[in-house]
């Protein structure tokens, strides 16, 4: 064994816990270990610390340093909400975690991460508590005074806190769900090179976009880009005699679309925009649904979007 320099880039590494060859008075002292994941310089290492205290330090800043640099890649890309499912992540664990509830006390629950979705599940009944999305998500270690080997899950609207039994444990759960976000960030930078296939990822099942903003039908084939909110072929029809004043475009083929485009109708979309065009709609012109008749739809639309 030997000290030597070397400059370890954090994309695609991961750290864990050395446990062979460590503890109080053994003779290669306390150890972890880093380890390239993808790309032609894959390597595997194990460091050894003098005493406890250094090494958690030391595991402390890769860790913070590895949850950076996954921060800063994640900050490049449009983040899509709901492609988890679509992206095709292949990791999948299952086990028991104690997770911290919202008056801070600790439950020990069942966690199933698969196809890059993190389900907190009751050990029980398997009754699903929490379900966490993980793309936009950062996993990264946590102290805590009353729970060892802890970790968070963190994204813009939430935190949540798990530990486990060991400090293996714990970093075996952190590696898995980095994988999870590496991929679905490797999907997402697929997507931005085509938006044209990035909007479809704004629609259908799982989305704030899930049918048509006029008649709820689940088929989604164009986009009112200056309404903000996207419709099924019929009724994106009736919106084309507005079109004076109206920016449409086609989801899916033929539809030539820009990652500004893109990202307005991520922000926009049926959900926050449709309430709002709502308001525009007299009081005896009722929402038809997919099979009203055509002047119904005629006339909603006209009043919808005057």
């Amino acid at each position: 064994w030997f000290q030597y320099g070397m400059c370890v880039d954090f994309q695609s590494v991961e750290l864990f816990d050395e446990e062979a060859g460590a503890g109080e008075g053994g003779e290669l002292g306390f150890g972890f270990g880093l380890r390239k994941i993808s790309g032609s310089d894959k390597f595997h290492h194990i460091f050894y610390a003098p005493d406890q205290k250094r090494k958690d330090q030391w595991m402390k800043n890769i860790d913070r340093g590895i949850s950076e640099t996954i921060e800063c890649d994640a900050s490049r890309l449009c983040i899509v909400s709901g492609v988890e499912e679509r992206s095709g992540v292949k990791v999948k664990k299952e086990g028991i975690l104690k997770v911290m509830g919202s008056t801070g006390k600790w439950h020990r629950r069942k966690i199933n991460l698969s196809n890059g979705i993190l389900e907190v599940q009751t050990v029980k009944d398997s009754v699903v508590k929490e379900r966490l999305l993980l793309g936009g998500c950062t996993v990264r270690m946590m102290e805590v005074s009353d729970r060892q080997y802890s970790f968070q899950i963190s994204s813009s609207s939430q935190l949540v806190a798990f530990a486990a039994e060991s400090n293996v444990k714990r970093f075996e759960w952190i590696n898995s769900i980095r994988d999870s976000i590496r991929a679905i960030m490797a999907y997402q930078e697929r997507l931005k090179d085509n938006p044209g296939l990035m909007v479809k990822e704004l629609v259908g099942k799982g989305t704030d976009n899930d049918c048509c903003a006029d008649c709820g039908k689940a088929e989604i084939e164009w986009a009112n880009l200056t309404a903000g909110v996207f419709v099924c072929r019929l009724c994106g029809s009736y919106h084309r005699p507005l079109t004076h004043k109206m920016k449409l475009k086609p989801v899916g083929r033929g539809g030539k679309w820009t990652i500004e485009e893109v990202l307005l109708m991520k922000q926009r979309g049926n959900k926050r925009c449709g309430a709002e065009l709502e308001e525009n709609v007299e009081e005896h012109v009722k929402k038809p649904t997919e099979t009203a008749p055509l002047n119904d739809k005629v006339e909603y639309i006209e009043n919808k979007y005057r």
